[in-house]
């Protein structure tokens, strides 16, 4: 538990995790009041990260072959999500 904060930061910096911030005061501009405030993921780091988790790594170890492709398969899921909840790129906007 000593080092919480050191994985926290490993689970933002590879997008297994997000940040965001919250601003009452958009939502009553009827603005969505959430906005995302980590930066891009680095999906390099995002299997290592994994595997340092035991709920992860136990799998890995005992069924290999199915374990890699659920590591893949979580990693797609994540990169699909942020992809929802990320506000539109400016300039694809009006197109």
């Amino acid at each position: 538990m000593g080092k919480s904060q050191q994985e926290e930061a490993k689970a933002v910096e590879c997008g297994y995790w997000h940040l965001w911030r919250y601003n009452p005061a958009l939502e009553e501009e009827g603005k969505n009041p959430f906005t995302l405030d980590s930066k891009a993921p680095d999906w390099d780091k995002f299997e290592d990260f994994l595997k340092g988790e035991v709920r992860y790594s136990s799998v890995v170890k005992q069924y290999p072959e199915r374990g890699c492709r659920a590591l893949r398969c979580r990693q797609g899921k994540r990169t699909v999500a942020l992809q929802q909840l990320s506000p539109p790129c400016p300039a694809a906007v009006g197109r």
